[in-house]
């Protein structure tokens, strides 16, 4: 009858043994302004053999790729459509994907969301180890496939 009174081994929360470590990503975005966030300097990292082209030329070597075109030739025989209108489609949907937006839109946009995620949410808090863990066991089962 004495549990049932609640003692304390029943108001005692189980947690696992080993301490978990989560932070709170907004942090950093509570304590600056969000417009120095907005205008911060990006500069991603450049590789060795990566040569900078245009949107344009981009696009038509991804649909002169060998890939896309195994893949479009694929299409075309399992639903009997011409090669033409399988290309349409295809530079359609790098049109959308490519969408050539203005670094102020992206500024602006960039600004609204950091906005929006402050008022929303107290903490966001993340566990960047277990994401860590989750990462490698994941590339560890795609590469045994």
């Amino acid at each position: 009858m004495a549990g049932a009174m609640g003692t304390p081994y029943l108001q005692r929360k189980f947690r696992s043994k080993k301490r978990e470590v989560f932070e709170d990503i907004l942090e950093e975005r509570r304590q600056s302004s969000d417009l120095r966030y907005a205008m911060k300097c990006f500069s991603p990292v450049i590789y060795k053999s990566f040569i900078p082209c245009k949107p344009s030329a981009l696009k038509a070597m991804v649909l002169e790729s060998d890939q896309l075109q195994y893949v479009m030739r694929q299409i075309n025989l399992e639903s009997g459509e011409s090669l033409d209108v399988i290309q349409d489609q295809a530079t359609e949907i790098l049109d959308e994907m490519g969408q050539n937006l203005t670094l102020a839109a992206i500024r602006m946009f960039a600004l609204t969301l950091s906005k929006i995620f402050k008022r929303l949410f107290q903490k966001v808090c993340v566990n960047e180890e277990g994401i860590q863990r989750v990462s490698t066991a994941k590339s560890q089962v795609s590469n045994s496939f």
